[in-house]
């Protein structure tokens, strides 16, 4: 298992969902819950801080209890992190930079609000793949495709994240090929579910494999 007291997780919750016609997906109910809760508990036993990245409904994900981090607007200016501006919808590389900015533990495990079937030990899985691949960068590969924004990424990257997204880079799967990251395939007793169409909430919560 991984040692918690080294990991702060963030949960993504601060983009736009343009497929979804501009909803807030982590306050969308799926399988009776809102996807904000389905995430913290996922991942609330594993880690020593929870941080929500969020650009919206501040107040409402504020009352759940955790710090929110909306993006920061230094990151594409350069300034200083302090004092902290909204920058709407500037990605997810944006969030993981902002709550790196925040954190205090020397590892950051991300996490996507949308994907509700991840295995409970997804954060051990990264763990271990990180140390055995030598490597200060992460990511999940779920049923054969790369799920970049499920990463473990250690405080040491953090000026070469930077440095990345100041100089115009907002995908994650490049920055981190920038980073040397490197990719763990994680195994799972459900399918991975990204909840980025409306059909996909139609979808059973937990949906067995054949």
């Amino acid at each position: 298992m991984a040692p918690p007291d080294s990991i702060t997780a963030v949960i993504l919750a601060g983009g736009a969902a343009r497929r979804l016609g501009g909803i807030d997906k982590g306050l969308q109910e799926y399988a009776g819950k809102p996807l904000i809760q389905h995430a913290i508990e996922h991942v609330q036993p594993q880690v020593a801080q929870i941080i929500v990245s969020a650009n919206r409904h501040l107040n409402r994900y504020s009352a759940l209890g955790y710090p929110v981090i909306p993006d920061l607007s230094w990151l594409a200016s350069g300034r200083s992190p302090t004092p902290a501006q909204p920058q709407h919808y500037a990605g997810p590389l944006a969030g993981i930079l902002s709550a790196l900015a925040y954190c205090q533990t020397p590892w950051l495990c991300s996490l996507p609000v949308d994907a509700p079937t991840l295995p409970p030990d997804l954060l051990t899985q990264l763990w271990h793949g990180a140390l055995q691949q030598n490597t200060a960068l992460a990511y999940a590969i779920m049923d054969d495709r790369s799920q970049y924004a499920a990463a473990l990424v250690h405080k040491q990257l953090y000026p070469e994240l930077v440095r990345i997204y100041q100089g115009g880079e907002r995908r994650l799967h490049l920055a981190w090929s920038a980073c040397n990251g490197k990719g763990v395939v994680i195994a799972s007793q459900t399918p991975f579910l990204n909840l980025n169409e409306w059909t996909d909430y139609e979808r059973p919560f937990m949906e067995k494999r054949d």
